[in-house]
């Protein structure tokens, strides 16, 4: 059950693991979704004042900083902008092997430099890097090995996507932030959903009972699941729910 005590344990046991590591406080990359927004929200509460909200920017989408902006504003967390679009397209260029339609692996890409970038920060003032990731995803696998997959901690990595709504409304974070349509923002007009082919409240479903899904979506869920065992396997300190 989500209550503010379970938010109170977030809270400590953030305390706990930056004491722990001898670190002074805390960065997360913000993206403008729901996930970033609560990890941020989090940080903030745990670290008033050594949290930094960091928005990297490569071709992000208006929407993406009109949120980032938002979440900043309602938080009130220290923030960075950062534009790596000359760095990407450089990068690209010098790929030579990539496809124009090789949108996927450009995603991935944007994925890994945001992170090498947020790791520069973390190590200039001696934070640790707070992951967004949040059960749901991390089950089918949804996200970029060696780069949103990556963070020292993740407080969300145990809770359903149902249970970070909760979590935010608790964190009283923006409605409309709460209710828009789930996006890593990764190319134009991408959502976690349309590209998953069924909803997060599908997969909750499925958890209940498999019966309770069409056959389609099961495989669907399944498939993720399996060939993603191996990204699993880097994510290591997260909160216990």
């Amino acid at each position: 059950m989500i209550t503010k005590n379970k938010i109170e344990s977030i809270i400590f046991w953030l305390r706990k693991e930056v004491k722990k590591a001898q670190a002074n406080g805390l960065c997360v990359a913000i993206s403008g979704g729901i996930d970033s927004a609560v990890a941020a929200s989090l940080a903030k509460l745990a670290f008033p004042d050594n949290s930094t909200g960091l928005f990297i920017d490569i071709d992000s989408s208006e929407e993406s900083f009109t949120n980032f902006n938002k979440i900043i504003k309602q938080i009130k967390i220290k923030k960075e902008i950062v534009n790596l679009n000359k760095s990407f397209n450089q990068f690209i260029d010098d790929l030579n092997f990539i496809k124009k339609a090789e949108k996927e692996v450009k995603g991935n890409i944007k994925s890994r430099l945001r992170m090498n970038t947020i790791y520069a920060y973390a190590k200039i003032n001696n934070y640790l890097v707070v992951g967004t990731s949040n059960y749901s995803e991390i089950y089918l696998g949804y996200f970029t090995k060696w780069g949103d997959g990556v963070a020292d901690i993740f407080p969300l990595a145990n809770f359903k996507k149902s249970e970070i709504y909760k979590i935010a409304k608790l964190l009283e974070l923006d409605e409309k932030l709460i209710n828009q349509k789930p996006s890593a923002d990764l190319w134009y007009g991408q959502t976690d959903e349309n590209e998953l082919g069924f909803k997060y409240s599908d997969l909750e479903k499925y958890w209940e009972d498999k019966k309770s899904v069409s056959s389609e979506i099961k495989n669907k869920i399944e498939i993720y699941n399996k060939i993603s065992n191996h990204k699993r396997n880097i994510l290591l300190n997260s909160y216990k729910n």
